[in-house]
């Protein structure tokens, strides 16, 4: 069985390259400025269970989508900035209990 030239992810006749359903959604929600919470784990150096937990315990909560059981959570570049900031707080030594009156710290200055 042939895979269609629009999940294969070829070019087409024009030369261009047809991109998948799954890269045409993250197209569209990075147009939007919104993340995936494993791409802002990701980037930001944080581990997805620690984003879970921040998020669960709103230290960091994802505004764009909070999602649900099969819909991600999606954050904004804002708050990719905070779990960027928030990780590199806890490589200072600043402990886990004194990270959340410095994450609203930063979202007040």
């Amino acid at each position: 069985m042939a895979i269609p030239a629009t999940r294969a992810g070829i070019p087409n006749g024009d030369g261009q390259r047809m991109t998948t359903s799954a890269e045409s959604i993250d197209i569209a929600l990075f147009q939007r400025g919104a993340l995936r919470a494993q791409i802002v784990a990701h980037l930001s150096g944080v581990t997805s269970r620690q984003l879970r937990y921040w998020h669960s315990t709103d230290v960091l909560t994802a505004t764009v989508t909070p999602g649900r059981r099969g819909i991600p959570r999606l954050y904004s570049w804002i708050e990719y900035s905070k779990a960027r900031a928030a990780q590199k707080l806890l490589n200072m030594g600043i402990s886990a209990r004194r990270l959340r009156p410095n994450i609203e710290w930063l979202e007040e200055h």
